[in-house]
């Protein structure tokens, strides 16, 4: 994650459409803004919600490639590798509509503070596990409580970001789920000699080290200013708001605009009783929203990218990659291949747009996938050591343009577009649909490489075709907008206001006291 602040210091003022301006008491480069540089740093410690499914993503691929770890648990294949990959998203999918009621009831920061503690539990429970059962255990411990930090993290990164920040901000979200993968790739690589059953245990222990992070960060993290002002906490909203986004300066004109809008927004959401489960379709709008966060939920696990993170290892045996110490170094390269991309994805955001990312994406995954499909036909054919070479590297490119769009964006983009008063719900209905589709091909895919082969993969093929029409479809741009203007998009009743460019319009006495912000 140091990196995203090195990405982050590209000045923002070449990101942004020149429309509107409002004037703010900050610096035109954030780390050298002591405001902006605090409100960086949660946002970058808030990342970690996404950390735990990125690393277990990681710790699951790089386990099956060690023989202590398929040793004690009798070398599970098929179903039964199925239902240990599927355990943690089964135990997901109920939390997820209980998430948004704990957020909106009792705010983000406890919600993160609990799933963080759960975490934990869970992580340990897999480590000290004697048997499949136990181990299968842990696993949904740890799915029935990350779900919390993964959305409580997600809205409050969006309500507590500077306006000038936001878009690279969100966009750079999903990267601590690829560091995630890195560090499980590399930890498991770097165990897979050592002669004992803490070999497989370590990298399973340390699962808990970003919820252990989140639990001490949330002790001193602010809360989100839109979920205060809804509880009629005003104040505390706008201090919180005045000391990340303006240096504490109360009368900013930014700082005002923030809270007039959010004010406006929850009253209004109010007085038509927005907020229900029954409102997310209620209008023509939401409903739209809701038919994107049914795109982005189930093209996560059916684009096909899912099957090659979580069973790398059977399918580079079958392309005749055997050796388990090869096996692992190619799941850690790859690691760092999606980490790389990660970040170009959360770089672009603003440059290409969202929209054009995910048209990108998309169209570069299905071409790859033809490739492979192409390379893994001629290898059963002829068992050309060449050929598995090659059939790697395309894996290696189809995982890269999937990460520019639908790792980058996954939360950025479903946040951008959803209103404070659904954006709980309708993030935990993803979140639900999500891991439904993940534990559905969780089961099914061990099954399906083993029955069809490589024939199995025309599967995804024709899913990405349907994917790409609807995101070209669906899918509206959002970039340079802030959360409450972005709304107006899915409301054509309501005019659309202009998109607004935050400028730095320091007075000559904020100047002189912007050595203070140096500080």
């Amino acid at each position: 994650m140091a990196l995203s602040f090195i990405v982050m210091a590209i000045p923002f003022s070449t990101m942004q459409d020149k429309t509107a301006y409002w004037k703010n008491n900050t610096h035109r480069d954030w780390w050298r803004d002591r405001g902006l540089r605090m409100n960086t740093a949660w946002v970058v410690l808030l990342y970690l919600g996404g950390f735990l499914t990125g690393y277990d993503s990681g710790l699951l691929t790089g386990l099956q490639a060690m023989p202590q770890w398929n040793k004690a648990f009798n070398n599970p294949s098929g179903t039964r590798l199925g239902f240990i990959t599927a355990s943690l998203y089964i135990g997901q999918i109920l939390p997820s509509f209980i998430i948004p009621w704990l957020c909106d009831t009792y705010g983000r920061k406890v919600v993160i503070l609990c799933g963080s503690i759960g975490c934990v539990v869970g992580a340990i429970t897999a480590c000290f596990a004697q048997t499949e059962t136990m181990f299968i255990a842990g696993r949904v411990i740890i799915g029935v409580f990350c779900v919390a930090p993964f959305i409580s993290c997600t809205c409050l990164i969006n309500e507590l970001v500077h306006p000038r920040l936001r878009g690279i901000s969100s966009g750079l979200s999903m990267t601590s789920y690829s560091l995630g993968k890195v560090i499980a790739a590399w930890l498991t690589f770097g165990c897979i000699y050592w002669d004992s059953d803490w070999s497989w245990r370590l990298p399973t222990l340390f699962e808990a080290s970003g919820p252990v992070i989140l639990i001490i960060a949330m002790i001193f993290c602010p809360e989100s200013p839109r979920f205060l002002v809804s509880k009629g906490r005003d104040e505390e909203a706008l201090r919180i708001l005045a000391k990340y986004h303006a240096n504490g300066e109360r009368e900013d004109e930014l700082v005002q605009q923030e809270c007039r809008e959010i004010s406006m927004y929850i009253q209004r959401d109010r007085a038509n009783s927005i907020g229900s489960w029954r409102s997310l379709v209620a209008t023509s709008g939401n409903r739209h929203r809701m038919m994107i966060m049914c795109i982005s939920a189930s093209g996560y696990a059916f684009t096909g990218v899912s099957l090659i993170t979580l069973y790398l290892a059977p399918m580079v045996r079958s392309a005749g990659i055997t050796n388990s110490a090869q096996i692992a170094i190619i799941n850690g390269a790859l690691s760092l291949f999606n980490l790389l991309f990660c970040f170009v994805g959360g770089l672009c955001v603003d440059r290409v747009g969202r929209r054009s990312l995910f048209l990108i994406s998309t169209t570069g995954i299905f071409v790859t996938y033809v490739m492979i499909i192409g390379l893994a036909a001629e290898f059963s054919r002829s068992a050309n050591p060449s050929i598995g070479i090659a059939f790697v590297v395309v894996l290696f490119l189809c995982c890269g343009t999937y990460d520019i769009a639908w790792v980058a964006l996954d939360q950025c983009y479903s946040a951008e577009v959803l209103t404070f008063s659904i954006r709980g719900k309708a993030l935990s209905f993803k979140n639900a649909m999500r891991t439904v589709c993940l534990a559905v091909g969780g089961f099914v895919n061990p099954i399906g490489l083993g029955a069809l082969q490589w024939k199995f993969y025309f599967v995804y093929l024709i899913a990405q075709a349907i994917y790409l029409f609807l995101i070209w479809w669906l899918f509206l741009e959002t970039k340079g907008r802030t959360i409450e203007q972005v709304s107006m998009l899915f409301e054509p009743e309501e005019p659309v206001l202009p998109r607004v460019l935050i400028t730095n319009s320091l007075s000559t006495k904020n100047q002189a006291n912007q050595v203070g912000n140096d500080d």
